[in-house]
């Protein structure tokens, strides 16, 4: 629950992953602590909750992955072994290897 809280905050900052999602799961992860109270509802809420926000963040996440390697192809990229460039996700190019 504390982790659902967190990764939604985090990604409401650096809008990563969909605002919808993000607000999704910072109501699963607030119902996720008020199932403190012995209610049965909460915790239907929490668990169905969890399994819906967990598929879609895992969804969106693949789709992430994979709108990354086809833009992989995209850039243009140095095929030396001492320096090549490693694309990620906000279009910043990272240059691994010794200079």
């Amino acid at each position: 629950m504390a982790c659902a809280l967190l990764l939604c905050i985090a990604g409401l900052r650096i809008n990563e992953l969909p605002r919808l999602l993000n607000y999704l799961g910072l109501f699963i992860g607030t119902v996720g602590i008020f199932t403190i109270y012995p209610a049965e509802i909460l915790t239907e809420i929490f668990g169905l909750g969890q399994i819906l926000w967990f598929s879609w963040l895992g969804v969106v996440m693949l789709m992430s992955y994979q709108s990354t390697q086809t833009s992989a192809n995209s850039y243009s990229t140095r095929n030396i072994v001492t320096n090549s460039y490693l694309p990620i996700k906000s279009g910043v190019v990272f240059c691994v290897g010794s200079a």
